[in-house]
């Protein structure tokens, strides 16, 4: 009961302050007296219903615990305390142990359900016992509990909720019982400190065949949750999404060729981990799939891939060499910052070329957009300053904003498009890129067109491909390149100097 008067003596006290500082607000406003007590009583109508809101968080306390009454009017769910958002709980410490049953005003109720945000960020609760009542642990149940070590889940439980021990980096080890149908997304997201996981025999939809150390959808043969000591079986073929995420102390993985997907976010965040073999069985990389692993320091991505999805490999070093021929999908950012990044082949299939999809790639020479790329993102190739040549294919329609930006090695620029004030300018496209020593290189029949269009007609050297030097604007001493020599000798053309 002392929680729930600490509870309300919080409230009232945080209520008197705030209407303390709106009264007085509202005593300064230069407006009638009518008003000033028409937005009084809206801020009172206003604190009265969040007030009631509050009070109504939870039917009853018992030793500590709070309770919300099932519509069975049999059952109740554990809930949380008035404050959702902070340290639930805070005066519970050490081990926590769930009762069965409950009496509340001469009347026993059953715990079914640890409910959703029951002990969230909870910082001294150790351990936690679920009795064999308890069916369900709800979404974010014991979100965040970075204290919490061991929970032993009952063989009661058929479902456990998205989020449920989320951030409970201390638990050392799960145990799935052979009641649980369910697991919700991201349920042991960031759990960094598991070591052991394991589903017990005779649970049909999962499974740790060949004691893995991981959770395995049997249906479908994904495995769902890993830790720093998963060996993943040669009889899964998908990796599924946050499956590793945030798992700090792994180190090393090795993906069998069975596995043909990579879920999104698989390996986020997983910035201890040095190494990893990608099999030529893989055809699709989700999104975030190894954001963040910056300890890389070589991944093989297998020519077997057709789809990359954004952020895949974002901030990845250890990122050398990209050769997908076959790709017709690639995400945005997938590849930004890959400063170690230096050969490229993505293949004739590619739809686009999106936003920020190979910025920062420091070390890339060359680059050839396909033929079958319609648009180049915004900044998608912003800050590859190592970059000499670029080729633009034919099918381009678009370019965005600072596409190019920054790359004051590039040196040749062969543009198949053929008709380019047709298309889609963005600013700053070619903004750092030298106008005096990078060569553009047109179709045949075109020159003028580019001569004619912003931004190509910036640049001060550009030739038709394969129709030999074509006299260029500025070029005096006809060597194909517009120096500071042709400045200064149009200069003394101009101060009639010349001989």
């Amino acid at each position: 009961m002392s929680d729930l008067i600490q509870s309300f003596i919080y409230m009232t006290e945080s209520f008197s302050i705030i209407m303390f500082y709106i009264h007085k607000k509202i005593n300064t406003m230069k407006s009638s007296n009518f008003i000033k007590m028409r937005l009084l009583k809206s801020f009172l109508l206003l604190f009265a219903l969040l007030f009631s809101q509050y009070a109504s968080a939870y039917d009853f306390m018992v030793d500590g615990l709070c309770y919300n009454k099932n519509s069975d009017g049999t059952t109740v769910k554990v809930t949380y305390q008035i404050n959702d958002s902070g340290n639930n709980y805070s005066s519970l410490s050490g081990t926590l142990e769930i009762p069965a049953t409950v009496a509340w005003e001469g009347v026993t109720y059953s715990v079914t359900t640890i409910g959703e945000y029951a002990f969230r960020y909870n910082q001294t609760i150790t351990s936690v016992t679920i009795p064999l009542s308890v069916t369900l642990i709800d979404n974010s149940a014991f979100y965040n509990c970075n204290k919490l070590t061991s929970v032993i889940i009952p063989n009661s439980v058929t479902s456990i909720g998205s989020e449920a021990f989320y951030n409970s980096g201390k638990l050392a080890s799960v145990t799935i019982p052979a009641s649980v149908t369910s697991i919700g997304e991201y349920a042991f997201v960031n759990c960094s400190g598991i070591t052991a996981v394991s589903v017990d025999d005779g649970n049909l939809a999962y499974d740790s065949r060949d004691n893995c150390n991981a959770i395995i959808e049997t249906g479908t043969n994904t495995l769902i949750f890993g830790c720093r000591n998963t060996v993943i079986p040669n009889t899964v073929t998908s990796i599924g999404g946050n499956a590793f995420a945030n798992c700090w102390g792994l180190f090393s993985v090795s993906i069998p060729s069975s596995v043909t997907t990579i879920g999104s976010g698989a390996f986020n965040g997983c910035y201890n981990m040095t190494s990893v073999t990608i099999p030529n069985s893989v055809t699709d990389i989700g999104e975030y799939a190894f954001k963040g692993c910056t300890k890389l320091s070589s991944i093989n991505i297998p020519s077997s891939v057709t789809s990359i999805g954004r952020y895949a490999f974002y901030e990845c070093p250890g990122l050398i060499s990209v050769n997908v021929p076959n790709l017709t999908f690639l995400g945005e950012f997938a590849f930004w910052n890959c400063q170690n990044l230096a050969s490229l082949n993505i293949g004739n299939s590619l739809p686009s070329i999106e936003p920020y999809t190979f910025s920062g790639c420091s070390a890339l020479t060359e680059i050839i957009i396909p033929n079958s790329a319609t648009s180049i993102g915004q900044s998608a190739f912003m800050g590859c300053t190592n970059m000499t040549s670029v080729t633009i294919g034919s099918s381009v329609t678009s370019i965005d904003n600072n596409a190019f930006y920054d790359c004051n090695n590039l040196r040749s620029i062969h543009s198949k498009i053929q008709n380019p004030e047709n298309l889609t300018y963005g600013r700053y496209i070619f903004d750092g890129v030298s106008i005096n020593y990078c060569k553009v290189y047109v179709p045949v029949g075109t020159l003028e067109s580019y001569q004619f269009t912003a931004p190509w007609n910036s640049f001060m050297n550009i030739f038709e491909e394969g129709g030999g030097q074509t006299p260029i604007r500025g070029d005096v001493d006809g060597d194909g390149v517009v120096t500071s020599a042709d400045i200064t000798a149009i200069y003394n053309i101009l101060l009639g100097q010349d001989e």
